[in-house]
This record gives C-alpha cells, structure tokens and sequence, in this order.
C-alpha cells in the first residue's frame, strides 16, 4: 500500500529522514549496509506514526529496512554518475534481508509492509542539497533530467538562495541547442533566479540566447519573459511587435493566451481581453483540453470578471500578496487614527509632521523593509526588490501584527512602491483590491490632518511631505487610467491649487486634458492662465481647442500660431494625414 500521513507534522518528520538519509548516504555510498544498519537503529525514531503500525520488534526492524532499502534504491549517487545503485530484490528462497537468517519467504515476506513510491527526483533534490556548490560543474547534465534541475533550482531561489541556483543551472545552459522542451522550467528557474539577485544583464543575455533556440517551448518560454520585460517597463509598442513575431514564428502556441491577456489588460483594453480569452477557450478546447485545464478555467474567469481574475491569479502564485489583502481588508471603513500634525513653514507652507506614537513605530518599520531610491518625482523605485524571501516575510508579519501602521503615510508610500516592483506591469491588476484602498487611506490621512488647517500647502520641495505628495499623483494616475475623470480632477484641482501649487509633477497637463474631455472649456483657460510662463505642449494645444469649442475663433486662432511656433513638431504630427508615433526618449 502507499504510504500515508495523517497530518503536516508527519510529513515534516519525513522531509527530515530524508535529509539526513541523504547525508548518512554521502558518507557511506560504497557501503549500503553501513546505510541499511544506521537506518534500522535511528529510521524510526523520525516517523514515530509511520512505524507505530508495525505489530512488534520484527516487524519494526522489517519495516526499517525495507523503507531503507527503498530510499537507497531511489537515490541517485555521485560515485554512480549520479544515478541510483540498486540492491537487488531479494528471491523467496534468499535470506530475508532483516538479518533473521530465515528465509525471505517465511519471514519479511509475509508482513504487510507498506508501500513507498519514492521518486529519484526527490532524492537528487536532498543529494544537491548537501552537495558543494562549487562540484556543480562535476555534475553529468547531459544524463540529468533539466526539468527535474529546474525544479531543484526554483526551491533554492523560494528559500532565497539564489546564488546557488545559478551555480547548477548556468552550466546546464552553455550548450543550448542540446537542450529540448523539458528544460522550460529550468530556464524559467535561472531567470528568477538572476531577477532575485539583481543581475538583469545576465537575464536578458540568456533571454536572448534561449529565444535562439530551435525547440518551440523554449523559444515561447524566452519571447514570454522579453514581453512582459518591455511591458513592465512602459516599452508597449515594443512588446508587441516581439508578441507578433513570436505569434508567427509558434502560430498560436497556447502559452500565448496568458501573455496576450496580460498585456492587454495592462493597457485597460478590458474588452479586447475578453474577445481574446474567448478566442482562446474555443482553440485550447479544441485542441488541448485535457493539458491546459487550468488555463481554460482562467481564461474563464477573465471572461467574467477581469481584475477579479488576475487578482485571483496573482494571490495564488504569490502567498505574500494574499497575506497583504488580508492586512488591508477593511481598511476603508476604519476612521484612520491622528498620527500627524502640521508644522508651520514660512510663506503658508506647512510639514506633515508624524506624533511621537507614531515616530516610534515607524522607526520599528524602517527595521524591516528596505529602503527605496525614488528618482526625483517618480512613482516607480529603484531601491531593493521588497519582495525577496526573507524580506518580504518580515515586513508582512509586521503589518499583520501593527495594523495600525497601515495608518503612517510613510508605510503606506512603502508598500504602495512595493507594488510598482512586481511582474507583469506591477499594480494595474491589483487596482482595486489592494491599490486603491492604500492609496484611498492616504488621502484621508491627509485630509483629515488639513481638515483643521486653512490656507496652507504642504510643496513638494519640504521632503516630509513627498511621501503624501506620491501617493496621492498615484491615486490620480490610478483615476486617469480608469477614465474616472471626476474624482480624477477633483484630486488633481486639489494638488495643483492647494496642495502643491509648483506642480513638480506636472498634472496640469493632465488637468487641462481632462477638463477638456468633460467639456469645463472656461476651466482649460483658466488654469492656462494661472501660469502664464508656462510653455507646455498640451495645454497650449488644449487652449486652442477650448477657445474654438467657446466660439472665440479669432483667438483660437492666434492661440494656433503660438502653439505651433513653441512646438512645430506636435503640430506636424496633428495635421499628418498618417501619423505615426514617434519614437520617445524615456527621462526626456
């Protein structure tokens, strides 16, 4: 019969036999009984429950050495080329191997004892475990299963060692064309890995190498990882022109469908998601239905309810982002607490300002999450991936245990940064089931602080206060990009006239385009008006729409000639018969 447990504890103390099974094989791999007899006096002492159903003395003893011959059998040995040495079978005449000096026939053979279907796989994962990193290049790829490597590698990069990743799979990749379809998860794997280490050079040469490849799967699995790379970082065009061409190099290979979906979803073509996951259920049930169940539910789900969708998604392959959902449920009906004051600046301006309760635990956080280099006024950081094993543990069990902390602005800005890292183009897909309820809390955090202040503003250039500043621009994008125009220019006309009246961030622009759509034309002068010097493209071009749109041609026209003067180059591009979009500089 199969072996079975009845609880984690159980499995636990079975990963731990293993383990040391595989360390006790190191030493004695010449010497199997050395093995069989260390295993027949300690085995049971680590699966008290798995040996409790053995009736006596023999029959323990008899349970213990064929669990240990089992394990023996099902691992792979280094002075073997790393294949198992397997102890022959016993015959019914043979002495039985527990040491009865009986025959197996009337002793061991007559014991019901249980079945272990032990893969090699697993035992190569405890053998490399325990082996010296550095005899990685000792190791015989060429007669080791890569997909099997591959997902050795994946469990060192979870627990954070990703260093030792790259040292078993970088050598499996220095022959590529003699790799085939089954080393997908290893590539995957070494990508993590060189992700989780901060070496995106490295990545992206073995991107490129692997997209060579003459195998399918490969190809696909690299093409994948170069889109969601140039999606993440806002190269769109780009992405997909390489989706195209990988579309016509692998005719609508079924790992297409959660990249296509992705993608669109990250641009909020909503509807265009949908079509194509419809597209997609139809051909995957036609043609591989038993293989991508999962993805035909998904797809299904996509269908339903997008966001809901990737959200699920997401949560499912990353435990973290559950963990985060779970500290932040219920935050938006919970009044946030007064952790901050206002202290006075010259010329109206004030500082946010943390309560002595609240300098305390916030110096509490800065023990956990790392610190994050934010450019200037960018919403995207540059510091430490936050979401590393290890790091990211720590900063979710501190959330989870101060919940209160979900009300400093600081934490807030952290976490909402921490979102901008992650794949597949960071926080669009969770936008409403984490995003907007942190951001949603900072501005009643600010609002409430204000709330008995008048006449202040709180600039950008005063450095306490960019942490509220940021999350409140990432609100209005997050408004802006779900063409929530109210509630997105009520925001933007309260950073832009109160708040921050410098407008580092340049919402103006977005302002007077919104204004625009929703027809406030007088609003579009207006605020053109409120800075004169200003020499913008898109409100000097917005002006000459409103001025036609109120009747005053003449204006309009002369707003024309002022704005084509400033920038012939959008004008050009307005009147071209053909436009096409020009090619931009990222920073410019």
């Amino acid at each position: 019969m199969m072996t079975k447990f009845s609880d984690n504890a159980a499995m636990s103390d079975f990963d731990m036999l293993l383990t040391t099974s595989a360390r006790i094989i190191l030493m004695h791999e010449d010497t199997p009984e050395q093995f069989l007899d260390w295993f027949k006096r300690h085995g049971p002492s680590f699966c008290s429950e798995l040996f409790a159903a053995a009736a006596d003395e023999r029959a323990r003893t008899a349970m213990a050495r064929w669990l240990g011959r089992a394990i023996w059998n099902a691992t792979p040995l280094p002075g073997n080329k790393f294949k198992p040495r397997r102890l022959p079978e016993p015959g019914r005449n043979d002495p039985c191997f527990c040491g009865s000096d009986r025959k197996y026939k009337h002793c061991c053979a007559q014991l019901d004892i249980p079945e272990l279907r032990l893969d090699e796989a697993v035992m190569l994962g405890e053998i490399l475990d325990q082996w010296p990193a550095s005899r990685f290049k000792e190791l015989p790829m060429r007669h080791l299963s890569p997909e099997t490597l591959g997902h050795i590698a994946s469990t060192w990069v979870e627990k954070g060692d990703a260093q030792r990743a790259i040292k078993l799979l970088e050598p499996l990749f220095n022959d590529i064309p003699s790799l085939d379809a089954r080393a997908e998860y290893a590539f995957d794997a070494l990508a993590d890995a060189y992700s989780a280490l901060g070496k995106p050079r490295k990545k992206q040469t073995l991107i490129e190498r692997v997209a060579q490849s003459r195998v399918p799967d490969l190809r696909v699995a690299a093409l994948q990882r170069q889109c969601t790379i140039l999606t993440d970082t806002g190269r769109r065009d780009e992405a997909w022109k390489l989706f195209q061409q990988a579309q016509r190099e692998c005719p609508n290979h079924p790992a297409f469908s959660h990249l296509e979906i992705v993608m669109l979803l990250s641009e909020g073509r909503r509807e265009e998601a949908v079509q194509r996951a419809r597209f997609w259920i139809a051909r995957l049930r036609r043609t591989h239905a038993d293989d991508y169940a999962e993805l035909i539910h998904f797809l299904q789900d996509i269908v339903a309810d997008p966001d809901a969708a990737l959200m699920r998604f997401q949560v499912t392959h990353h435990p973290e982002l559950a963990a985060l959902q779970h500290s932040i449920q219920g935050l938006e009906e919970r009044p946030p607490r007064g952790h901050y004051t206002l202290e006075s600046a010259p010329d109206r301006m004030a500082m946010l300002q943390p309560n002595a309760k609240a300098a305390k635990l916030l110096q509490r956080w800065r023990k956990v999450f790392p610190a994050q280099d934010v450019s200037l006024v960018d919403t995207v950081p540059h510091g430490p991936d936050a979401w590393m094993p290890g790091i990211a543990d720590e900063w979710l069990e501190f959330l989870a245990a101060h919940p209160e902390s979900l009300d400093l602005i600081e934490v807030l800005d952290d976490v909402v940064l921490a979102l901008h890292q992650l794949p597949e183009s960071g926080p669009s897909w969770a936008t409403r089931g984490i995003v907007e309820p942190l951001l949603q809390r900072a501005r009643a955090i600010v609002a409430a602080t204000l709330d008995a202040a008048s006449n202040v503003t709180l600039p950008w250039v005063i450095w306490e206060n960019r942490p509220a500043l940021r999350l409140l621009v990432n609100l209005i994008y997050l408004k802006h990009d779900l063409t929530e125009w109210r509630e997105a220019i009520e925001l933007m006309e309260w950073l832009v006239f109160t708040l921050n009246p410098n407008d580092n961030h340049g919402l103006r622009e977005l302002l007077s385009t919104a204004y625009l759509r929703v027809g406030r034309y007088p609003d579009v002068l207006t605020l053109h008006d409120r800075y004169p010097q200003d020499h913008l493209a898109a409100p000097m071009y917005n002006r000459v729409l409103a001025l036609y749109h109120l009747g005053e041609r003449g204006a309009a026209l002369t707003a024309l000639h002022n704005a084509r003067t400033e920038w012939p180059e959008v004008f050009k591009f307005l009147c071209s018969e053909n436009p096409r979009k020009p090619r931009l500089t990222p920073g410019a």
